[in-house]
């Protein structure tokens, strides 16, 4: 390995990635030439860490000028764990996760770099991550609802795909590559813990193929997708138990009055059929009881309908509100249950594949 002084490590990230791996180097790679063209930077390195690819991910890897390394299929493979695995081999003084479905903005890490480079209580800089989506729809409302919340510059209290100083990262011990996802809200917390700043661009940094070049939305992934952070984000809250202030944080994201309200109205639904489906296994006089129920159960439903104008979408947001959250939050406590394990035991003895 040389000896020589990296300015910037970019990280890409990935598992069965061979439909947006080579777009994705090339955009990365186009990007890197451009700060070094405009001498913000001198040199940079590319790592590119799979996690036990089964297509032809690293066959198309190969035909780049980059540093590729593999994890082995029997450990515990997760987003998080790549990037601890790219952490441990950088050198350079700034760091960049990419994931292997993103393609970067060719201007990015020059509008970027410059604002980290200059300011050194700022831990990371962060810009605005564009989701690819090629059909409408309830989720597609949903995740571009989600990421224009997000949409607002200045500082901000969680990175994501974003230059991160080194030192920095050091400094908190890095990734975690025992979580499953939510690995960029517990890395950001950390930073701001220790009193750095994140600050937001106005600029697009990536243009995340979330369900490839075809953007057509997948339900189920987008449900293992949610189940995969959450759980993430309860394995960070267990790893932080005594930080009480962590603990609330992820309290109010996943415990919510409209949560709970989504959960009583699908209890209220599975009573209402379910009463009415055993009332023929019971004797009579339990009939009065089921018509008062099913009243009951009515009037609230119209009283609410008509306080939202008898939307459609209301109706259907609710319903389909269901399973996400219920995948949510299961996701949460699952992982606040799991046994945390020591950071310093997950293997770092990986395959090299080819060394840039």
């Amino acid at each position: 390995m040389s000896n020589e002084e990296i300015d910037l490590t970019l990280t890409i990230i990935t598992r069965n990635e061979e439909e947006m791996i080579g777009d994705c180097i090339k955009s990365v790679i186009a990007s890197a030439e451009l700060a070094v063209k405009k001498g913000i930077i001198k040199n940079y390195e590319i790592i590119h860490v799979d996690s036990a690819s089964t297509d032809n991910t690293i066959k198309i890897a190969k035909k780049f000028p980059i540093k590729i390394v593999q994890l082995a299929p029997s450990w515990p493979l997760s987003a998080s764990a790549g990037l601890f695995i790219g952490y441990k081999f950088a050198r350079g003084e700034y760091f960049m996760p990419v994931g292997g479905d993103m393609i970067m903005k060719k201007n990015w890490l020059s509008k970027a770099l410059p604002f980290i480079m200059k300011d050194d209580s700022m831990g990371a800089v962060s810009g605005f991550e564009e989701e690819y989506l090629g059909e409408e729809g309830y989720f597609k409302d949903l995740i571009t609802e989600s990421v224009a919340l997000t949409r607002t510059p200045d500082f901000i209290e969680q990175a994501g795909t974003a230059i991160y100083r080194m030192e920095v990262l050091r400094k908190i011990g890095g990734y975690n590559p025992y979580l499953k996802g939510g690995e960029d809200t517990d890395l950001s917390f950390r930073l701001l813990s220790e009193g750095y700043r994140i600050k937001r661009l106005p600029d697009t940094s990536t243009v995340h193929y979330w369900f490839k070049k075809g953007g057509k939305i997948n339900l189920i992934q987008t449900l293992r997708s949610t189940w995969m952070w959450s759980f993430g984000d309860g394995q960070s809250a267990r790893y932080a138990f005594y930080n009480r202030k962590y603990l609330r944080k992820q309290k109010n994201r996943y415990f919510r009055t409209r949560q709970i309200w989504t959960y009583l109205t699908f209890m209220i639904l599975v009573a209402f059929a379910g009463l009415n489906l055993i009332i023929f296994e019971l004797e009579f006089w339990f009939l009065s009881f089921v018509v008062v129920f099913d009243i009951i159960c009515i009037l609230i439903l119209i009283n609410l309908l008509r306080q939202h104008n008898w939307e459609k979408r209301f109706i259907k947001d609710n319903l389909q509100n269901i399973p996400y959250y219920l995948v949510r939050n299961v996701g949460f406590i699952r992982g606040y249950l799991k046994k945390p394990l020591p950071i310093e035991s997950y293997p770092t003895d990986v395959k090299i594949i080819k060394t840039g």
